[in-house]
């Protein structure tokens, strides 16, 4: 039956996947996931007879030697080491956006997804199980370099996860839901997809790899019923860009990836206050959305200075432009289009354009993570 399935699944996408798993009572792929699917480009079932290890040098091959992993029971389990496999087999993979996808099988030990792997090189969503935890870390040089970020994401069997490169990000999902992102500020620019074991206790099924589909946020601001041109409208949460509306008030941001959940949106042009303050898109998103529109009045409340945060990261936060620290002996990076505190007591004054009243001004900040200390300052120096 399940290799059956198997056979239909690589036949049928999207909609007609799911009516297909619904009409034999197995919910294995829930709406969001399969709106994401994208452009496939290779897939492996893994519905062969056991190969122990994991043949290499067909589709297959191994970025490290240290580590193995066998085909078993039509599914891929960890043996040894940090296994990491990439995809040599047919199908030609866009190096700024591609994604690896698979199924849970067993979640006794780890498992992962791999971006832009080769020889010696990959970039690899982790979850590890029990513990429940997850991180995207590389290699390079046959040697692991780091982490770009580290978290909580748990598995259960069945889930599908999948990581993601969408022009410069990487995101993690489960079940179509993005659980982690990060900024590729690793030097791999070049590779294939493929997937990770680490020693036992692990098992993935059914890998796919592809184009990832992406989508768009659009809206219009006005002002007294005419279109407002040059505002400033940012998102954040797990997804970070930002986009001006053009003279008829309008702006488009684009490549917001499938699964993208819990997104505000704000706007911000100097002497205007826009209503509502910020819109949240609940998500998971799974296609375009339109009509995010604010409206705006003039303001007596200027707005001298901003800072969205939405460019490639600073480890730490550069210091000498439109930034500078008060203290020598606190730093915080710039990491996912936000600012992250790193160490000590990290405290930052704007000496970028503007000209402040010394007994008026007000600092105004959007809490993203509240497990530490954060604070506003005024009167730095």
């Amino acid at each position: 039956m399940a290799a059956r399935f198997r056979q239909l699944a690589s036949q049928l996408r999207g909609t007609a996947l799911v009516a297909v798993m619904m009409s034999v009572g197995m919910a294995l792929v829930t709406t969001a996931a399969s709106a994401q699917t994208g452009v496939v480009l290779a897939s492996d079932a893994f519905d062969r007879p056991d190969e122990l290890p994991l043949a290499v040098g067909g589709n297959w091959q191994r970025s490290l030697s240290s580590g193995a992993a066998n085909l078993a029971g039509n599914r891929v389990v960890g043996v040894s080491g940090d296994a990491v496999y990439y995809w040599q087999g047919p199908g030609t993979f866009d190096n700024t956006r591609q994604y690896a996808r698979a199924r849970v099988a067993q979640t006794n030990g780890q498992v992962g997804l791999v971006l832009l792997g080769g020889s010696g090189q990959a970039l690899i969503a982790v979850w590890s199980n029990p513990s429940g935890t997850f991180s995207i870390n590389w290699y390079t040089g046959g040697t692991f370099q780091g982490y770009l970020v580290t978290g909580s994401s748990a598995l259960q069997v069945g889930d599908l996860i999948e990581a993601e490169l969408l022009d410069g990000t990487v995101y993690a999902k489960v079940n179509g839901t993005i659980v982690a992102s990060a900024v590729n500020t690793t030097s791999l620019t070049a590779g294939q997809p493929g997937f990770e074991t680490y020693l036992t206790g692990g098992s993935l099924d059914d890998w796919e790899a592809g184009t990832p589909a992406s989508y768009s946020i659009s809206g219009t601001i006005t002002e007294n019923a005419a279109g407002l041109s040059g505002v400033l409208v940012s998102a954040s949460g797990a997804f970070g860009a930002s986009a001006t509306t053009d003279g008829n008030g309008a702006y488009f941001i684009s490549n917001v990836p499938g699964g993208a959940a819990s997104v505000v949106l704000t706007p911000i042009l100097a002497g205007h206050t826009l209503s509502p303050l910020t819109r949240t898109i609940a998500g998971p998103v799974v296609g375009n959305i339109a009509g995010e529109d604010f409206t705006s009045t003039p303001s007596s409340n200027a707005l001298v200075a901003a800072d969205n945060f939405n460019r490639a990261a600073e480890g730490p936060l550069v210091v000498g432009g439109n930034w500078q620290r008060s203290l020598s002996n606190g730093a915080a990076n710039l990491a996912g289009n936000r600012v992250v505190g790193a160490s000590i007591d990290a405290i930052y004054y704007w000496q970028g354009p503007g000209t402040f009243d010394n007994t008026r001004q007000y600092a105004r900040a959007r809490v993203v993570q509240p497990d530490r200390q954060v604070g506003l300052v005024l009167l730095g120096g």
